[in-house]
């Protein structure tokens, strides 16, 4: 899976979830940035100290860590070229006024400025 992949499975969880802010999943199942990321990755990039190591894909745990980590960086990267918020794309998200069709539109950008230099 590329970055913009991850970013656009992110948009496709939100679509069909909705959109929170200030928590990764709400009661009602809704999404923030992150959390649209983490969902898309199936929760797989969490701690590998919560699984039975025994049965656990180490590789493949710092595969989906590593893109999860890509994804936060190229999409706070672009909060912060465009001032919209101080800090990160979870700071974005998280700031009065953001909608979720904010929070769509600058995956979207990423997505698009990744998918242009093959990422």
């Amino acid at each position: 899976m590329k970055v913009s992949e991850l970013i656009r499975a992110g948009m496709a969880e939100i679509e069909t979830h909705g959109w929170c802010q200030n928590l990764l999943r709400n009661e009602q199942g809704q999404l923030c940035l992150e959390g649209s990321l983490v969902s898309a990755l199936n929760g797989q990039f969490l701690n590998p100290k919560e699984y039975d190591l025994g049965q656990y894909d180490t590789e493949r745990f710092i595969e989906r860590h590593s893109l999860m980590m890509e994804a936060r960086t190229a999409l706070s990267q672009r909060v912060l070229l465009d001032g919209l918020a101080y800090g990160s794309a979870v700071s974005f998200n998280d700031k009065d006024g953001t909608s979720q069709e904010d929070v769509l539109l600058l995956m979207k950008t990423v997505a698009e400025e990744l998918e242009s230099e093959g990422k």
